[in-house]
């Protein structure tokens, strides 16, 4: 009985998810419940991707935030110095 239950539920909450983007996006985004099990199952699949390349990745990117950071706040810098010495001239 549980197991019913349960295939009932999701079954379920697929078809409201299905008809939710069907609904929302005029028809553009949505997708066949029935065609679904295939796509879970590649889902599940080790990513090809190692976590020391995304770790990598993840230090490049927030090192490249710094240097974007730290050039902002020059420029901002820059702009004051140059319209605090226009005043004066």
């Amino acid at each position: 009985q549980r197991c019913v239950a349960f295939m009932v539920l999701f079954h379920q909450m697929g078809k409201n998810v299905q008809d939710f983007w069907t609904n929302v996006s005029f028809g553009m985004l949505g997708y066949d419940m029935s065609r679904t099990h295939s796509i879970m199952r590649i889902a599940t699949t080790a990513s090809p991707v190692s976590g020391a390349e995304v770790r990598h990745r993840a230090i490049e990117l927030a090192r490249l935030r710094q240097v974007q950071h730290a050039r902002d706040v020059l420029l901002r810098w820059r702009d004051r110095h140059r319209k605090k010495n226009e005043g004066v001239e």
